[in-house]
């Protein structure tokens, strides 16, 4: 869990000394059980733990080995999803290793103070008695300013499956009030999960991290015993194959693949004015490579054309049966909708209240 998370929910000290000792009702230990973890929703394609080498598009006009460009792409996503989803599902769980404040037999809230003692947070946890399934949300405010107003930063759905781990859920972050200096819009999570495969289903309304510009994107992940998949939104990127040749941004798509050999393609299709202007409907550029090395056994790029979807082919380079499929993807990504709207403040956010009696 990053550091920002950790002084924002929990501190080490508050974990050893209010530790719920009591036996937990059926609805608290479900609800344990069922929260997902990062692991749960962690973007995990095989063989991406090399050093990032390359931040570009471009298709460099040069001798194989070349570094796997479109792979490192995949790579900034991955990070981009674990450092919005994975850093606050780390703090809800170790936030329910805490003693409720309150709890019923389908209810249970815990509060904790951050560990400079300058903001404050709550989980608020419901089971509906029907069917089993829990809802959850999470707000921050100030402290030692009075009675201010508490910020929602998280909503979640939990859905158990039939075997311990399986299920399905959501979970929606407002990145304006997650006190991250440099992290700003909302991301809504949809995920699965049993025994024969996991999806995830992100939708990213205005979000950046670490000073990424701030974009609308989609994101989706698939993985099974067979290999997996990861398709996303890579925004507007400069992919013209020489340095200097154009200026302008084209917007970019793209889908990797893996197979259980661990055995990738990646697929980036480009459209944009320049695309037009050069004849092209658009722009398929596609990398194949062995994890982990990373480098690149087989480069193409082709043109389509715009009014008859004619292939031409700009540039190819390498052995394409070292590809592990043989055709180009098209990535499908979410439809984004709308952007969600923050739900019903719970009665325990009265802003009167004061958890730290």
């Amino acid at each position: 869990m990053s550091a920002r998370l950790t002084s924002l929910l929990l501190t080490v000290a508050l974990l050893a000394a209010c530790k719920d000792d009591a036996p937990a009702d059926d609805a608290l230990s479900a609800f344990r059980a069922a929260l997902p973890d990062e692991a749960t929703l962690a973007v995990d394609v095989p063989g991406d733990d090399a050093e990032v080498t390359d931040l570009g598009l471009t298709v460099q006009q040069s001798a194989l080995p070349l570094p796997a460009t479109l792979r490192d792409w995949s790579h900034l996503a991955r990070v981009f999803l674990t450092r919005t989803i994975g850093d606050l599902l780390d703090a809800f769980h170790d936030i329910t290793k805490l003693r409720p404040v309150l709890k019923s037999e389908d209810r249970v809230v815990w509060w904790t103070p951050s560990k400079d003692g300058l903001f404050e947070a709550l989980l608020v946890m419901e089971r509906d008695p029907d069917d089993g399934h829990f809802t959850f949300t999470s707000w921050l405010r100030d402290r030692g300013v009075g009675q201010s107003a508490w910020r929602f930063l998280a909503f979640g759905t939990v859905t158990p499956g039939e075997t311990s781990g399986d299920g399905r859920g959501a979970l929606w972050i407002d990145l304006e009030h997650d006190r991250k200096p440099r992290t700003h819009g909302k991301v809504v999570v949809l995920w699965s999960e049993d025994r024969m495969a996991r999806d995830l289903d992100v939708r990213a309304f205005d979000a950046a991290t670490d000073g990424e510009a701030q974009q609308t994107r989609g994101y989706r992940y698939h993985e099974d015993r067979r290999g997996g998949v990861l398709a996303f939104d890579a925004g507007d990127v400069d992919v013209h194959v020489r340095p200097g040749d154009r200026d302008g941004m084209e917007h970019v798509r793209v889908i990797t693949r893996w197979d259980e050999a661990r055995r990738f393609r990646s697929d980036a299709t480009s459209v944009g004015e320049e695309v037009v202007a050069d004849g092209y409907r658009a722009l398929v550029d596609t990398q194949c490579w062995q994890a982990p090395a990373a480098t690149v056994l087989y480069d193409r790029r082709v043109g389509l054309a715009r009014l008859d979807g004619h292939e031409e082919t700009l540039l190819e380079e390498g052995d394409a049966q070292a590809c592990p499929f043989a055709r180009a993807a098209v990535p499908v990504l979410p439809t984004l909708g709308d952007m969600p709207t923050e739900p019903m403040a719970p009665p325990e956010t009265d802003p009167a209240r004061d958890w730290g009696d």
